[in-house]
């Protein structure tokens, strides 16, 4: 490093720059807190209707012996600090200071101000004269979180659509946009840009992402683009926010995919096959808890349309009536939805099902080419699954599922 000093002084005039009067930041605050109507009302009432917040509503209370113990515990052969008190002046006279301290602390609090002498350190430069600095806290630190909150607790929406969510890095601007019309959430972009330009803060544009969610079910509508400080930020279809991957049409499986492959990465391949096994006997415990609820009807239809049947795999199609079979007690009747799109396939599921325990077969017309599904095509397919079922079949007419109604034949 060079010896020059003269780098060092710079980076700490640059970095004092953030200080601010006491008068102007109390002035601001009791302005912004008295229209203020989010989340910390209680600032609000405070500065706005001089309403004290009662013990309830305050988030943080010091107690005198708080302060007399760190005051106690302070260590005398530190430098003094800018205000120029020496150390064993604050541990000998403890009992004195502290419920004058204690009384500052929790007023600070309570409106929401930190005084400005209490934010100031000294840096010395190596004999060089003394520069007093207040440029926050470290990352890591348990301040951190509250001294955040309070640099940032003007910083809140102006619109009843919009909201504010502030989380260092990741915060975010949500907007409700009515009769497309998005002047109030573009007015609020523009104001946390001026903010944060007012308050020494910087945007990083280039990590800044637009997610927009529209429900309508009408034609596609065209949104204005997002410009911060003259640079158009990036629309995307989803993004990470605070670990979960949220898609413009809110779906999970985005981010449940993400789950997936994290966790087919950190396990090894026996722990998933235990897990799989673990949850299949989960679900057949869950099916016979639901069997064992409805015992006193006359039978069960399984893997109807509620069934959700097309999600499953012909062994696990297979593999539900077996295992509804064993729970079910023999008096009672079982019907197993079998049908699917080609006779050949309905013919094969109806016999592998009737050997799994079915009493009968629920067969669904076939509706994949329901253009050309007519009444003879639908005759043809039922008498051939009909004279190669082992068991009775059931016509199953789900005009609102398939798009197709059975024909009314007189025999």
């Amino acid at each position: 490093m060079s010896a020059d000093e003269s780098l060092t002084n710079e980076l700490n005039t640059f970095f004092a720059r953030f200080e601010a009067t006491s008068s102007s930041a109390n002035a601001s605050s009791a302005n912004a807190n008295s229209a203020s109507a989010n989340g910390n009302g209680t600032i609000g009432a405070a500065n706005g209707a001089c309403a004290e917040p009662t013990i309830e509503q305050r988030p943080l209370i010091i107690t005198e012996s708080d302060v007399r113990r760190v005051f106690k515990r302070v260590n005398t052969r530190k430098a003094v600090g800018p205000d120029g008190i020496c150390g064993k002046v604050l541990k000998f006279c403890a009992d004195q200071l502290a419920p004058v301290f204690t009384d500052i602390f929790n007023l600070s609090l309570m409106l929401g101000i930190v005084p400005s002498t209490f934010k100031q350190t000294t840096i010395s430069t190596g004999g060089q004269p003394c520069l007093i600095l207040s440029t926050g806290a470290p990352q890591g630190c348990v301040l951190t979180p509250l001294l955040y909150s309070l640099y940032t607790y003007d910083c809140t929406a102006t619109s009843s659509s919009t909201i504010i969510v502030k989380f260092a890095d990741d915060s975010v601007v949500m907007g409700l946009i009515s009769d497309n019309d998005e002047r109030a959430y573009l007015e609020e972009i523009k104001h946390l840009e001026n903010w944060c330009q007012e308050n020494n803060l910087l945007l990083n544009i280039s990590k800044t992402k637009e997610l927009i969610v529209d429900c309508s079910k009408k034609q596609e509508r065209h949104y204005q683009p997002v410009r911060i400080s003259g640079t158009t930020v990036k629309r995307v279809d989803s993004f990470r926010y605070l670990g979960v991957h949220i898609s413009q049409d809110l779906s999970w499986s985005r981010h449940t995919n993400s789950l997936a492959k994290k966790t087919s990465v950190s396990l090894p391949p026996q722990t998933l096959k235990r897990l799989q096994t673990a949850l299949q006997e989960l679900s057949a415990s869950i099916l016979c808890g639901f069997i064992s609820y409805f015992i006193s009807l006359t039978g069960l239809v399984v893997q109807g349309s509620n069934g959700e049947y097309p999600y499953l795999s012909t062994e696990e199609r297979i593999e539900v009536v077996r295992r509804v079979k064993q729970a079910l007690p023999k008096a009672k009747l079982l019907m197993a939805g079998s049908g699917c799109e080609s006779t050949k396939a309905t013919i094969q599921m109806s016999e592998n099902m009737a050997s799994a325990g079915a009493d009968c077969l629920l067969v669904v017309t076939p509706c994949f080419y329901h253009g050309r599904m007519d009444g003879s095509a639908l005759i043809h397919h039922y008498i051939q699954v009909a004279d190669s079922s082992p068991v009775p079949i059931v016509l199953y007419n789900v005009p609102a599922s398939t798009f197709l109604d059975l024909p009314q034949i007189s025999c």
